[in-house]
């Protein structure tokens, strides 16, 4: 009986279900959630941003800054929340934030980011290719006609071309590294100053949002190659307006230009 008894009692213990109270470690979609629950916090406070573990706060004025900061603090106080002092800056000038330099003037691309691309030696394959694209796609809002400055290096990405670095790609590399020096400070986003800019031509279309010169162009693909030149302009708007989405949606007006 008492064997019998046990086994009962561990067949229904088998059934039994458990739910976590805290998101474990190594849960792959653990940073997403965090993210989702720090938006979800911050909710409807102007001024305030966040990715992941990180919150930045502005203001035009020192009053609306700490105001803001304010609102902030007491949200972090309601949810229990913890801040590490060490890591908290306040009431700067500038700072970086998802790789960008933000100052008083505008933004402008952070400088060890730069000094990778211009220590970064020239690749020796298509791998070594991607490496290079991937870090300047990522700066490429600060680089007008991106495209077309790198028409000769996305050649080599091409399935059909055996790499070969010859002397137009190293000369267009140390072009772009200098270009890379160069880079303008964009400015902040102001709704009331919007124009979206858009061209084409045969290797690329390209956009370029003129209040806040935030640029953007890709690579047109083989099929798009053989478009007609109106037809490329009219890709290139599209592609505009898809680009810069989240700056016009919802305006009563904005201007697009294109020189066709």
């Amino acid at each position: 009986m008492r064997n019998r008894f046990v086994n009962r009692d561990v067949s229904m213990c088998q059934r039994l279900l458990y739910c976590y109270l805290r998101l474990t470690f190594g849960i792959k979609s653990a940073p997403e959630i965090f993210h989702r629950a720090m938006e979800q916090i911050i909710e409807g406070l102007e001024g305030v941003r966040v990715y992941i573990d990180d919150i930045i706060v502005w203001g035009s004025t020192l009053e609306e800054h700490n105001l803001r900061l304010y609102r902030v603090m007491e949200c972090i106080q309601k949810y229990g929340l913890k801040l590490n002092k060490n890591k908290c800056k306040f009431r700067v000038q500038e700072i970086l934030f998802l790789a960008d330099k933000l100052t008083a003037q505008g933004v402008q691309p952070d400088q060890e980011k730069i000094k990778a691309i211009l220590n970064m030696p020239k690749p020796t394959d298509k791998t070594g290719v991607l490496c290079i694209m991937g870090m300047v796609n990522f700066m490429g809002k600060f680089i007008p006609n991106l495209t077309v400055k790198t028409s000769c290096i996305l050649e080599l990405l091409h399935n059909d071309c055996d790499f070969g670095w010859m002397d137009k790609h190293e000369n267009e590399w140390q072009k772009l590294k200098k270009t890379r020096t160069t880079a303008p400070v964009l400015a902040f986003y102001d709704r009331n100053k919007i124009k979206v800019s858009t061209d084409a031509s045969k290797d690329g279309i390209g956009a370029v949002l003129l209040q806040a010169e935030d640029y953007a162009s890709r690579a047109t693909t083989r099929s798009e190659c053989k478009y007609t030149q109106i037809e490329k302009e009219c890709l290139g708007v599209a592609y505009g307006l898809e680009r810069f989405h989240r700056y016009i949606y919802g305006l009563p007006s904005f201007i697009v230009e294109t020189d066709h």
